[in-house]
């Protein structure tokens, strides 16, 4: 493409203002006698600049088209050749879905419903919202919390949804009415995390008062406190299983508990800040983890050592002999941490060891989950982006939405039954990702 004379000496000002404000002066001077002698307006002084700044935001906008452009031709040879599109690769990609507003301060928490188009966003502006995920609208609002809503957790059914929030309680609201028909007060600060156990008779929640409560839904009564972290409890998860609980805290390490006795399992200490969030392996990740930790130590018998912690005894558990009761039929061989020290660590729930760590992301880690298919974890932080890790691939970073929100993306969820992501994040929104 050839300049017109007037737009190249519009290209010949802006080159003058950029240098003029700049402080340029001998090139200045020089570029001004060999243009002409043109006159420089004050709006030329950031004329270059700004176009500068519009080719950048253009080319990296091309760059997603050309990514999205690439997937598409991918999916659109794998259609009508007897191939299918392969469940397990299915991973988010951009652009979003939808983008859900109306929180009016930061997202904390995000959970897809098991059985409804439905997911639910927890915000530090003390409400739960309910949005449909197929249309991108909102449906519901849930208040009664007197302070910022810090997590959100359905039971396996759906029938009803847990929130913890800064005003110290724990909240249950029946799903089908949308009522609390339960307020569980008990810790002394922050509640922030929730979880159901399996049984669905029961909550586990963590707080900044450094403790882990275990609650009976039906009598609203705490039945067991796990004390033992030296800082902020910062997020607990129960085993697949419904045997042991695992929590991350403010004083760097991962723990595991006893659910029936309340006893300290392992103390898991490698990470060297903040350990922000954790989740269970499933019973596919088990496999892929295994099989990566054994191709990395080729040669010694350290893949067969591996497969073995994939099964315990009741004995290993809860102290009693038994049967063999095999881990890898349900999961939770291996735990998964994410940190402020920007690192997301692979722990042997057995042993505690640190078997891999993860390194990519730019700042803290804010949510670590697996992929329903075993294959893959997710994670987000604080660098505003969205990534994935193939175990399959020795857990390489093979995908990154980058800018995934405005501001630092608080929490994800996968739909395990359709293929989408949730985001939220600081910027108060919730985003909705397609995988394919």
């Amino acid at each position: 493409m050839v300049l017109s004379n007037a737009q190249k000496a519009e290209l010949h000002k802006s080159i003058l203002g950029y240098l003029k404000k700049n402080g340029f002066e001998e090139s200045f001077q020089v570029f001004k006698k060999a243009a002409g002698n043109p006159e420089v307006e004050a709006k030329h002084e950031t004329m270059l600049e700004t176009k500068w700044r519009s080719i950048v935001r253009l080319q990296k906008k091309i760059f997603q088209l050309e990514s999205a452009n690439r997937q598409l031709t991918e999916d659109l040879q794998s259609v009508g050749k007897g191939k299918k599109l392969d469940a397990s690769m299915a991973l988010p990609r951009e652009p979003q879905k939808h983008t859900l507003t109306g929180h009016r301060a930061p997202i904390t928490a995000v959970v897809f419903h098991p059985v409804y188009n439905v997911v639910a966003s927890a915000s530090e502006d003390a409400s739960v919202k309910i949005w449909d995920y197929e249309s991108g609208k909102f449906e519901r609002s849930l208040q009664g919390h007197q302070d910022a809503v810090q997590d959100v957790a359905f039971n396996q059914s759906g029938t009803l949804l847990a929130s913890c929030s800064a005003d110290l309680s724990i909240k249950i609201w029946n799903f089908e009415t949308y009522e609390c028909t339960k307020t569980l007060n008990g810790h002394d600060h922050n509640v922030s995390s929730v979880c159901f156990v399996p049984s669905g008779d029961f909550v586990v929640s963590a707080s900044r008062d450094k403790n882990i409560k275990l609650w009976d839904i039906g009598s609203g009564y705490c039945v067991r406190t796990f004390t033992g972290h030296d800082a902020w409890a910062r997020r607990v998860m129960v085993s697949p299983d419904g045997v042991l609980i695992a929590s991350a805290s403010m004083d760097q390490t991962v723990r595991t508990w006893n659910l029936k006795t309340g006893e300290s399992v392992r103390i898991c200490r490698d990470h060297d800040h903040v350990v922000e969030t954790l989740c269970f392996s499933n019973a596919k990740a088990d496999q892929y983890i295994t099989k990566m930790l054994a191709e990395e130590k080729t040669g010694t018998s350290a893949g067969t050592d591996v497969a073995a912690t994939a099964s315990t005894t009741k004995k290993d558990k809860d102290g009693k002999d038994g049967k063999d009761e095999k881990k890898e039929d349900i999961g939770g061989a291996f735990l998964i941490s994410g940190s402020r020290d920007r690192t997301i660590k692979i722990w042997q729930v057995n042993t505690g060891v640190c078997v891999k760590t993860l390194q990519g992301h730019d700042n803290w880690v804010r949510q670590v989950l697996i992929h329903p298919s075993g294959r893959f974890i997710v994670s987000c932080g604080d660098d505003k982006t969205i990534r994935v890790w193939d175990l399959s691939a020795r857990g390489r970073n093979i995908s990154k939405i980058e800018n995934a929100h405005k501001s630092f993306v608080s929490s994800i969820d996968w739909n395990k039954s359709f293929p989408l992501l949730a985001s939220g994040a600081m910027d108060n929104t919730v985003q909705l990702w397609e995988c394919r």
